[in-house]
């Protein structure tokens, strides 16, 4: 008998203007930040849009002003439209090849050098350099030809344009075991 209701549900028992107030409240905040597009479900949807949209990469010679953050080399960044300080060109990465693959198609999985049209500056991604971002630790991406001593490009310099393996479960050729 100790759990029985004796009174009628439109009874007000306890706190209940504290209740309704705190409901109110809840109410009021969650219609605000709807406005303001502040919901989880409204960022999500807004990303989703802006991820998918088509970027260029661009670089243009470094300033004091416009430089990389910690490696303080060209800088290189995603931009909406495209111009001539987003035109690349895909380079063999052994400098005595160059020559006879210029102008071929380039081949997938293989090493390649990118090449900034404008600076003639190399793709590169400084691995002492990580940035925090929305999205985890991220190593620092510049335009900049690092060369060793026989003045070739050293391996940061070098990048992989894979595709699916056709044969697995969308793993790439690096993946496989």
């Amino acid at each position: 008998m100790a759990h029985v209701r004796t009174y009628r549900p439109n009874v007000r028992v306890g706190n209940w203007r504290e209740d309704v107030t705190l409901e109110e409240d809840t109410l009021k905040d969650f219609l605000e930040r709807k406005e303001r597009g502040e919901l989880m479900v409204q960022k999500t949807g807004f990303l989703k849009q802006n991820i998918l949209k088509q970027l260029y990469l661009t670089s243009d010679h470094k300033t004091f002003q416009k430089c990389a953050k910690k490696s303080r080399l060209q800088e290189v960044i995603m931009e909406h439209q495209a111009n001539f300080l987003s035109w690349w060109k895909v380079l063999h990465h052994d400098p005595q090849e160059r020559l006879e693959h210029e102008g071929l198609p380039v081949p997938a999985n293989s090493k390649v050098l990118i090449s900034h049209c404008k600076t003639n500056q190399a793709l590169a991604v400084v691995g002492q350099h990580i940035l925090w971002t929305p999205y985890g630790k991220e190593y620092e991406v510049t335009a900049h030809t690092f060369l060793d001593s026989h003045k070739a490009e050293r391996d940061i310099n070098h990048w992989l344009l894979l595709t699916a393996d056709p044969a697995g479960a969308g793993l790439t050729l690096l993946d496989r075991p």
